[in-house]
């Protein structure tokens, strides 16, 4: 086994010097090598994947393969395992800053919410690899701030507690799935003392749907990822102010039941599963990427919501009060 490991590791690292003598020459080889040839950098890339896989690894500086096929994100693994923390007085700076966002917009009659979407580590442990062990969820970013926001009184539900563990996010992707994006709303819903119109339970969520995962392409680009997320039958209730190109345009508006209130959300990209719940819910939505001029945006509706990625949190001071930040 240990030799034909070798033998692979060989005749995939002289791949790029046969290709480059078939066509014409090593000169193909100088200079940015993925830029010249793509196709032949992705076939390179998906070899090496399957080459480490024969030993559990993905074989990429961003991936960590798990059990059961499940994939986890490097850079979301930092928190859960504490590494690159935030430091007390960062924490602290940041607990403040949303701290008077919440007290700002209340006095004018919006109520705030933060939302921190778990790294998938922390809803999902079980399917760690052995050699990563996450550390007290009591310790990561996420937990302290949001102890440190309610001792201030803001509304910052841990949603940590109701994922975990509940097949709540996507196998080989780092998001969440339609269900894990469903029970933060209802957590939003229930933090902010509101019924919940839908009153979903797990067995509700039975229509397959695409969703390959952002993990795959990253160590094997040629593979097609197969895997389905299951939503809920859930009927369009909403007008869409100008059709969106996609989940990821800057601005989304729509408008719906008069009766409920009016929401506004700054989101990432974990935003995507949780849009239609919002939308067939809100009187009138406005559904930003991005969190700069927050308090701006968010006056004049009924809720304004913060929803962003643990591993984000570490950028998030800066995103509220310049431009400089850049979604991880």
């Amino acid at each position: 086994m240990k030799k034909l490991f070798v033998v692979i590791i060989l005749l995939v690292l002289l791949l790029p010097l046969a290709f480059a003598v078939l066509s014409g020459g090593v000169d193909s080889l100088s200079g940015d090598f993925s830029r010249q040839n793509k196709a032949l950098n992705q076939s390179l890339v998906t070899a090496w994947g399957h080459v480490n896989g024969l030993v559990g690894d993905s074989g990429s500086q961003q991936v960590v393969k798990g059990t059961a096929g499940w994939l986890y994100f490097r850079e979301a693994l930092s928190d859960s395992i504490h590494v690159n923390s935030m430091t007390p007085d960062e924490i602290q700076a940041l607990a403040d800053s949303i701290a008077a966002l919440s007290e700002q917009l209340a006095q004018t009659g919006t109520r705030f919410v933060l939302l921190i979407a778990p790294d998938k580590a922390a809803a999902h442990p079980e399917h760690l690899p052995y050699h990563v062990q996450p550390g007290n969820l009591a310790d990561t970013n996420r937990a302290r701030l949001i102890t440190l926001l309610r001792e201030r009184g803001v509304t910052a539900p841990d949603l940590a507690d109701v994922l975990i563990e509940q097949d709540t996010y996507l196998a080989t992707d780092t998001h969440w799935n339609a269900y894990g994006a469903y029970l933060a709303f209802e957590a939003m819903l229930s933090a902010l003392e509101m019924p919940n119109p839908y009153r979903f339970i797990k067995k509700d969520f039975t229509i397959p749907a695409p969703a390959p995962g952002d993990l795959v392409p990253l160590y094997l680009p040629l593979e097609k990822d197969k895997q389905q997320d299951l939503l809920p039958d859930l009927p369009r209730s909403y007008r869409s102010q100008r059709p969106p190109r996609s989940l990821d345009d800057l601005v989304i508006e729509t408008t719906g039941d008069p009766q409920s209130p009016g929401l506004f959300i700054a989101r990432d990209s974990f935003g995507r599963a949780f849009f239609p719940y919002a939308a067939n819910y809100a009187s009138l939505l406005r559904f930003v990427r991005g969190y700069e001029n927050f308090l701006d945006q968010a006056r004049g509706f009924d809720i304004a919501v913060l929803l962003i990625a643990q591993r984000s949190l570490g950028g998030l001071q800066a995103a509220l009060f310049d431009t400089g930040y850049k979604e991880r």
